[in-house]
């Protein structure tokens, strides 16, 4: 009866660690998605392993900045700002308008106050039926990010209505926070055949989110950046005492200077970078105004918008004001 019971133990502890084998062993290298490297289940669980007799150190992947590590490294000392592109649907000029700025430029930073996507398939307001659908809008969108990515590997953006569409219509749809992709896996990731979800060579990884970012300007001090703090913003700077910087707003741009109590301060707005002729801005046609393609540029505390400027058919003319 030993004897079997012992046969019948070493069976089962045999087919237990040939069942197990695939979850301890170390998966073949790649760059794991920050959300997951942050998850106290997955670090339970390798640290588990790492337990085993001869299990392998965890490897040092590389991960995503956290917001406040992000917004530390920001040096203002020359700051490019851009938002609104609305991807997939920005102006078929946005990439290369945006590559001139930052080689006329050298920026020290770059920031994206938010709407970097469109979702418009999961507006609230309802889908347009002429535009694609969800999967295929999320594809067209990466390629035009993968542009944008291209030209910044470093960008620090503010979460926007557009942008957080994907996280809204997951919570209506009853889902957890912790059942949510972060920005950056939607954008770049990709999932194997295991569900983890990866960065191709790390793609990604040095773009942040933030609800606010908040900058020390030289000559001006604190400036707030923001997608949406409304169409006053001089309220906000004289009530504050601080510069503001916003987005959302495609028929608002160009600076503006205060006088206050506590200094001198400017409100600036981005413009969009949009293409207007798109199904998709419908809303945008409405009244005598039209959206305002462009950016801004601050430097030593100064800021400036630059225009792009566009031909008779929306072309942009290659021509930096």
């Amino acid at each position: 009866l030993g004897a079997q019971t012992d046969f019948l133990a070493n069976a089962l502890a045999a087919a237990l660690a040939a069942a197990l084998a695939p979850v301890l062993r170390p998966a073949a290298p790649a760059i794991v998605s920050p959300a997951a490297e942050a998850s106290p289940r997955a670090q339970d669980a390798f640290s588990v392993a790492s337990l085993l007799p001869g299990a392998p150190e965890a490897p040092e992947a590389p991960r995503a900045l956290s917001p406040l590590e992000a917004a530390a490294k920001i040096n203002p000392e020359r700051l490019l700002v851009f938002g609104d592109l609305h991807a997939p649907f920005a102006h078929r000029s946005a990439a290369a308008f945006l590559r001139a700025v930052r080689d006329a430029f050298e920026p020290t930073a770059v920031i994206c106050t938010g709407d970097e996507i469109d979702a418009q398939a999961l507006s609230a307001f309802g889908a347009n039926p002429n535009l694609p659908s969800a999967s295929d809008e999320l594809r067209m969108a990466r390629l035009h990010l993968l542009e944008i990515h291209d030209l910044f590997p470093t960008l620090h953006l503010v979460r926007s209505n557009h942008g957080q569409r994907m996280q809204r219509a997951a919570k209506a749809a009853g889902l957890p926070a912790g059942a949510l992709l972060c920005p950056g896996d939607i954008l770049f990731g990709e999932r194997l055949a295991d569900g983890r979800i990866v960065r191709p060579k790390g793609i990604g990884l040095g773009w942040s989110w933030h609800g606010e970012i908040e900058l020390d300007l030289p000559g001006v001090g604190r400036t707030v950046v923001a997608h949406d703090l409304g169409t006053r913003l001089d309220r906000i700077a004289l009530e504050e005492g601080v510069s503001v910087v916003q987005g959302d707003h495609h028929k608002l741009a160009g600076v503006q200077w205060i006088h206050t109590r506590t200094g001198t301060r400017f409100t600036a707005a981005t413009g969009c970078l949009i293409d207007p002729k798109s199904p998709a801005f419908a809303y945008d046609r409405k009244g005598a105004r039209r959206p305002v393609l462009g950016c801004l540029t601050i430097e030593g505390g100064m800021p400036r918008f630059v225009p792009l400027l566009t031909d008779e058919r929306g072309r942009w003319t290659g021509f930096l004001p």
